[in-house]
């Protein structure tokens, strides 16, 4: 496993957040969320096209959550914006969750709007010069090794080493990521905060193995039949599944369902021009993800598979729970090819699901 995690916030609502389980923000199954102020997908404001996570805070701490099997080096990225700061007061925009107590955080003054780098309640380093601006997109990216004598911190904005870390950071590793406005003195308390394109790897395997570098979450919705048509849909028949897959914003109220196993929906896609991908750009990731539920927890399960010139790739399956959430599958290289994706290859897929048992 390579690529951890990424997000761009392309499956959430454009409405507003207005709870910790709200539906129509189809949370991953492994991300959580706290509310202390109000949080948006906006449309508005991104970095290319899509959406971006928005952060209006409140009294306390506001952020989502991802969390994953315990990781003793690894790379972060995500873009970020603010329109304007807070008091004079240092807290976090992203905390790394170690279990020995040791978090690792990335902080921001909100009066200077110097970054730095803290480790178990020690700054580690901060910046001497400002490189953050008001209503700009940023790129933060950061590295972390955790070793009792060799460890290394680092943090990129847009590209540029702006503090880092030799020495004793720990040798527990991290097993989650909190992103958002993390009250650690005292609060933030006005302005608005933009995430977006979060994406993170570890050191396992042959691509996406080290820093992320700039790049940008994008979502190639169904836009037509497919191979498959297994599955009735919410409308009662077989026909133009695809239609009951492609909305933006999802919805709950439409849907495929299958009652028994083995059952296989597949979809053209848009073309990935017309996601924003332009042609021969590098593609470094692509996954699938499956918004779904089922009514027999404990027994069902779901395959996402791609088909790529007359050959199915399945993804290991994953078991389902009672409630709407988002089920991620990973394709880092083209499994037909084993190498990088290429947009033609892309445009040639065809993305499906195939119902399972546990």
């Amino acid at each position: 496993m390579a690529r951890v995690f990424t997000n761009g916030f392309e499956l959430c609502d454009r409405g507003e957040q207005g709870g910790h389980d709200a539906d129509m923000w189809f949370w991953d199954a492994d991300e959580t969320v706290r509310l202390s102020g109000n949080m948006y997908a906006d449309d508005n404001i991104v970095r290319v096209n899509g959406r971006s996570l928005k952060i209006l805070p409140g009294s306390g701490s506001c952020y989502i959550a991802h969390y994953f099997s315990s990781k003793t080096e690894f790379y972060f990225r995500m873009a970020y914006r603010h329109d304007v700061g807070v008091r004079d007061d240092t807290n976090s925009l992203v905390r790394f969750l170690i279990p020995t107590g040791d978090d690792v955080k990335i902080r921001i003054n909100g009066s200077t709007y110097f970054l730095s780098i803290d480790q178990g309640g020690v700054q580690r380093d901060i910046q001497t010069v400002k490189t953050i601006l008001q209503t700009t997109w940023h790129l933060l990216e950061f590295h972390f090794k955790a070793d009792a004598a060799n460890g290394r911190m680092e943090l990129k904005c847009d590209g540029t080493t702006v503090c880092e870390y030799d020495g004793n950071t720990g040798t527990a590793g991290a097993t989650g990521v909190k992103i958002g406005c993390l009250v650690d003195s005292f609060l933030f308390a006005y302005g608005t905060y933009w995430f977006d394109d979060l994406a993170m790897n570890d050191t396992s395997g042959t691509v996406n193995n080290s820093w992320v570098g700039d790049g940008h979450v994008v979502a190639l919705r169904p836009n037509g039949n497919g191979t498959y048509s297994e599955l009735t849909g919410s409308d009662g028949d077989q026909t133009d599944n695809y239609q009951l897959m492609d909305e933006n914003p999802l919805d709950e109220a439409d849907y495929v369902e299958g009652l028994s196993t083995g059952l296989r929906d597949s979809y053209q896609l848009q073309s990935a021009l017309s996601a924003g991908i332009p042609p021969g750009a590098t593609i470094k990731h692509v996954g699938a993800t499956i918004v779904g539920k089922t009514l027999n927890v404990g027994a069902d399960a779901l395959e996402a598979f791609v088909r790529l010139s007359g050959s199915n790739y399945y993804a290991t399956k994953q078991n389902l729970t009672g409630d709407w959430l988002g089920y991620k599958f990973d394709y880092s290289v083209n499994p037909g090819t084993l190498a990088a994706w290429t947009t033609a290859e892309l445009d040639g897929a065809e993305a499906g699901l195939r119902t399972a048992a546990v």
